[in-house]
């Protein structure tokens, strides 16, 4: 079984990560103490989308690019180390390319040498542009891309244009397996119950079942009070200068997070999805500890390592932190006001 922990942008999900290293069925990915995040199936260009694009938008113009636009992006993270993403080829070697191509081939049904206007971009040609000289000189038709010529862009090793018409049932059967083989390749000879970190996004959840069942897959999303988000991303922008992904104006801040809780699709997975408070891994330990361990299958006598790397006294300093400041005592009514029913409750 693998189990990932998620939320939104500064909601807290790696405190549950740290919590459930803390127990002994759990065998997690580690590098240089940093946890690593599997992005390739919510990125843009990733599994999901390839579900969408093959499922919901597919035609004869969108089939190649969705299976190449995914391909390409796996090639991205299979060759590039953005430190917590990627790098795979350096953590698996071949394997994890290997399997990208092995789904590519199982939904392709037709390839043809051909290509779309899509496939094509125009960049400049010195062979080109001296066979449009000499056709200027012979006064003989020019082309109207004078120093230009057409390349393949982005196109696989090949250069083949592939199409595939996937009904529901064969492309998830396909997309399992491709899971199914990540997870063998990251859990390599280790035993246990494997842990990852923000395999998925709160957004994704509804996709689950078409995948994997709860005795493969459990998710549990963490949920935080906008107050100390905001908080929390202003303070790491004054430390660090960064430009958070998120927006800073108050107001910009309230319509966002309201649309993006807005935008999620609600459903009813109490054996695959666990959703929990994070100021509730203070304010209620004991109980929400209790409540984890009964979703995940483990009992109190596994929690072998209580408090190496969640110390719940010791992390209260992250919760309750827009009280702090009276400088922005406006800014933080203006959130109450607006996103009463996501506050925290104690």
């Amino acid at each position: 079984m693998t189990i990932t922990t998620t939320g939104y942008y500064s909601t807290g999900s790696s405190a549950v990560y740290d919590l459930l290293r803390e127990y002994s069925p759990c065998t997690v990915e580690r590098n240089r103490n940093n946890s690593i995040e599997h992005i390739f199936l919510y990125m843009p260009n990733g599994l999901f989308d390839l579900e969408d694009k093959l499922l919901i938008g597919n035609s004869i113009h969108r089939s190649d690019e969705a299976m190449n636009a995914f391909y390409q992006a796996m090639k991205d993270l299979y060759e590039n180390n953005y430190q917590v993403f990627g790098n795979y080829k350096k953590r698996y070697g071949k394997r994890f390319m290997a399997a990208v191509e092995n789904l590519i081939e199982d939904l392709t049904e037709f390839r043809i040498k051909g290509s779309w206007y899509y496939d094509n971009e125009m960049k400049f040609s010195l062979a080109h542009t001296v066979a449009s000289t000499l056709h200027m000189i012979c006064k003989q038709p020019v082309n109207a891309n004078f120093f230009e010529n057409i390349h393949h862009r982005g196109k696989y090793s090949d250069n083949i244009t592939r199409y595939a018409f996937p009904t529901e049932e064969v492309f998830y059967q396909k997309a399992s397996a491709f899971i199914r083989e990540f997870f063998s390749m990251v859990q390599g000879n280790s035993q246990g119950v494997l842990l990852l970190d923000h395999l998925i996004l709160p957004h994704n959840a509804f996709r689950l079942p078409r995948y994997l069942g709860a005795d493969e897959l459990k998710v549990i999303i963490v949920d935080r009070d906008p107050r100390d988000v905001y908080i929390d991303i202003r303070k790491r922008q004054e430390r660090t200068g960064e430009i958070p992904p998120v927006p800073s104006d108050p107001k910009d801040y309230v319509r966002f997070w309201d649309a993006l809780r807005d935008s999620e699709r609600m459903v009813q997975q109490p054996e695959q999805v666990l959703r929990i408070q994070y100021e509730d891994l203070f304010c209620k330990y004991e109980e929400t500890v209790s409540l984890i361990e009964g979703f995940c299958g483990f009992t109190p006598d596994q929690h072998k390592y209580p408090g190496r790397f969640f110390n719940p006294s010791m992390s209260k300093k992250y919760i309750h932190q827009y009280k702090a400041g009276a400088d922005r005592t406006t800014t933080i009514k203006y959130i109450e006001d607006n996103l009463q029913e996501y506050l925290y409750k104690a």
